[in-house]
């Protein structure tokens, strides 16, 4: 587990050199290096994405939207 501005990122062991990239409304977004495939990666963890009905008709719009994206690049776990 790492913690990157006070937020905890549970990741797998394969994910390693978390950088903060940005800092939004709905959470940290940071990046990463994929020790199994070796590109670098985009994380990001919602903070409290049910703290308020707007928040979380946000977050379910965002993964929503992510989810149908047909590309290789976006996975949404």
């Amino acid at each position: 587990m790492t913690s990157i501005m006070g937020t905890d990122f549970e990741t797998k062991a394969r994910y390693c050199d978390l950088n903060i990239q940005n800092l939004g409304t709905l959470g940290v977004v940071c990046s990463a290096y994929d020790s199994i495939t070796h590109h670098k990666v985009a994380i990001k963890k919602i903070s409290k994405p049910f703290k308020s009905s707007v928040l979380a008709r946000n977050t379910f719009r965002e993964v929503f939207l992510l989810s149908k994206l047909r590309h290789t690049n976006v996975r949404v776990a």
